[in-house]
């Protein structure tokens, strides 16, 4: 792949590079539109705001910097771009990866199920669910994604949009997808796995890495619980980045331009 170097910003981008301040940044666009590198090269100012910090507090650490994508697609380009950002003044530890590899490095390398499907499917066919196929796992994705497991009961009554106004998922039809839910959690522990969706439970559990600079790519892309795990390991004083594709919606919400 053909890594495009020192790319020239925009006023547009500009103005959004320039703001160092601590805290929640979201940055919306449509694909193509240079949202991605806007952030990274973001990620250059805010890695010298945070030197400075440093040298002023006395402190020899480097800055310490995690940048996620969802997936491996663009991880090549957005890798090449981040490590050119962060090394030109040097004193930047920085993190490249997707989401998956970085939790499953931070707890250990959990054995992880594969077929989710297949099994829900099947739990769910044994509980006379007759949703379709795809609405049905959709669902069971949404519930593992946004809930905890001490959580789940709070799907009873959860406002759920976006769906439309078929199939009618009902009080009784959510309790039996919890238990299809519990029949997949109790039939994987038996054998020692667990589901993607713990990964972000356990690496919540782990002390906080303390990055200085979080940017997330694709933001869209990653469950709640995702989100929430990584919001975790920001340290006291930090920024964290969202870069959103502006024709899909954060797990399924509306959400603010700034938080």
């Amino acid at each position: 792949m053909k890594v495009l170097r020192s790319p020239r910003a925009t006023p547009e981008q500009l103005r959004i590079i320039g703001d160092t301040r601590v805290g929640i940044e979201i940055i919306r666009g449509a694909a193509g539109s240079g949202k991605t590198t806007t952030a990274l090269l973001r990620l250059r100012n805010l890695s010298d705001m945070f030197r400075s910090q440093h040298s002023r507090t006395g402190s020899t650490a480097p800055v310490k910097a995690l940048v996620l994508t969802y997936n491996r697609t663009l991880r090549g380009y957005v890798e090449a771009l981040a490590r050119e950002q962060a090394s030109r003044s040097g004193g930047v530890d920085l993190t490249v990866s997707t989401y998956a590899q970085w939790a499953v490095h931070l707890t250990n390398n959990p054995q992880i199920h594969s077929r989710r499907s297949t099994a829900i499917l099947g739990f769910a066919r044994q509980r006379g669910i007759k949703l379709q196929n795809e609405f049905l796992l959709s669902e069971i994705e949404y519930i593992l994604g946004r809930f905890s497991p001490k959580d789940y009961n709070s799907y009873l009554d959860v406002e759920r949009t976006g769906r439309g106004i078929a199939p009618r998922v009902d009080r009784s039809t959510r309790e039996r997808l919890l238990a299809v839910i519990n029949d997949y959690r109790g039939s994987i522990k038996k054998i020692g796995r667990i589901d993607w969706e713990d990964l972000p439970q356990r690496v919540r559990a782990l002390p906080a890495e303390n990055y200085e600079i979080i940017v997330v790519d694709e933001a869209q892309d990653f469950s709640a619980n995702q989100l929430r795990s990584v919001v975790k390991h920001l340290a006291p004083t930090s920024a964290l980045t969202l870069v959103l594709d502006t024709a899909q919606r954060l797990y399924g919400q509306h959400h603010r331009a700034r938080i």
